[in-house]
């Protein structure tokens, strides 16, 4: 880091490139303007996409300072208030807490969401009718690939003890359970309980119910929502319709 200037390197992690690429690739996509609002200082985009335009937007002066050093178009400013001077055919959100409603308002028919889950952000585009799923890129280790298969697994919950086993790898569930209620057995069932709590206890201190971790103030401890019976790492979704008057389906 230059501590004169305060600018820094940007990161660009190779996981992250290839990622994109892996994306890129199967759905043969080469687009002209990719647009990564929150983007802090990755500038994985660039590498993945090198004939495109990457519009990258952070409200962290430092970050886009370090960015524009490296000669990267890049705007320090609210990504809901911002709006590109071009459509974009990429939206990237990863590891954001922006509205990807709001952030997707530019995009047009035939547009892709490239998102990570970390702030509900790819629950989120699921509930907006606008878009479609089309798939999952899971990266681990050196092997990254497009998942299509039983996609609907990626919204519901486990819902038998087998189910939450598999996907409780570090015990969690369990641990919660047994220190809760002292109980090894049951542990779906106990945990659901001590969700049903939490939520009221969430309404009756003014927290959302809804959010995916949160206080249990009563409790004095930090409940978890359920596992999904599949989770991935990079969803994305495509934009089928213009808006929410246009109910004429338009090809993938």
């Amino acid at each position: 880091m230059n501590e004169q200037t305060g600018i820094y390197e940007p990161y660009v992690h190779k996981q992250s490139v290839e990622i994109l690429r892996a994306f890129r690739e199967a759905f043969q996509c080469n687009p002209e303007v990719v647009y990564y609002p929150g983007c802090s200082s990755d500038a994985a985009p660039s590498q993945a996409f090198p004939e495109s335009r990457v519009i990258y937007v952070d409200l962290t002066e430092s970050d886009i300072r370090s960015l524009k050093a490296k000669g990267y178009e890049a705007y320090c400013a609210n990504a809901h208030e911002f709006v590109p001077d071009a459509s974009p055919d990429v939206l990237i959100l990863l590891n954001t807490g922006v509205n990807p409603e709001i952030a997707s308002r530019s995009l047009e028919v035939g547009g892709y969401v490239l998102c990570n889950n970390y702030y509900d952000t790819a629950d989120k585009m699921h509930e907006l009718s606008l878009f479609h799923f089309l798939g999952v890129i899971h990266s681990v280790g050196d092997l990254t690939w497009f998942d299509a298969e039983s996609l609907d697994k990626f919204w519901q919950e486990v819902e038998t003890e087998e189910e939450l086993a598999a996907r409780d790898q570090s015990g969690f569930f369990a641990r919660v359970v047994q220190k809760q209620t002292g109980k090894t057995e049951n542990v779906l069932a106990e945990y659901r309980k001590l969700l049903e709590q939490a939520r009221e206890n969430a309404i009756r201190y003014d927290m959302s119910p809804d959010e995916p971790l949160f206080l249990d103030m009563k409790l004095g401890n930090v409940i978890q929502r359920l596992p999904r019976k599949r989770e991935g790492g990079l969803f994305i979704f495509k934009r089928v319709f213009r808006d929410v008057t246009d109910t004429s389906f338009t090809p993938l």
